[in-house]
């Protein structure tokens, strides 16, 4: 017989609380797939699995929707999730790489006493901010 994790132990192993995963149930978004005798939610690996898709989709910033629409494709399996989550991480470690870069270049010209012109201090989080909103 499979092993089910209650709502209780899954909540704490996703940093998320036990009435978050109640309202991804309701919603049908990450409904787990037995009860227990007394009625509680009892989480399969599989249903685990879901609900890891949804918190990582969640934490990248998608909203509940975009994040139903992703892990119901067809096309995509456990392993396409993790590439695609994978992508998506490797962005946002890209584009935060290039402001932290951007405001040492203007630490540095401070402690030199150069001042960055206003058009310079914005160029960078105007390109980034449109390619994030391009990437969601």
């Amino acid at each position: 017989m499979e092993q089910h994790l209650t709502v209780g132990r899954v909540a704490e192993l996703g940093g998320v609380s036990v009435r978050t995963l109640h309202h991804y149930d309701e919603i049908g978004l990450a409904r787990p797939s037995a009860r227990t005798a007394a009625g509680y939610r009892a989480y399969s690996a599989a249903d685990v699995e879901r609900v890891r898709e949804v918190l990582a989709y969640r934490r990248l910033g998608f909203g509940l929707r975009e994040i139903a629409a992703l892990v119901d494709d067809p096309a995509a399996d456990a392993v396409a999730h993790l590439h695609r989550l994978r992508g998506l991480l490797l962005e946002q470690r890209d584009r935060a790489a290039a402001v932290v870069a951007a405001i040492d270049r203007e630490l540095e010209a401070r402690a030199m006493g150069i001042d960055t012109p206003p058009e310079e201090q914005l160029k960078v989080f105007r390109a980034q901010l449109y390619e994030s909103i391009g990437s969601a």
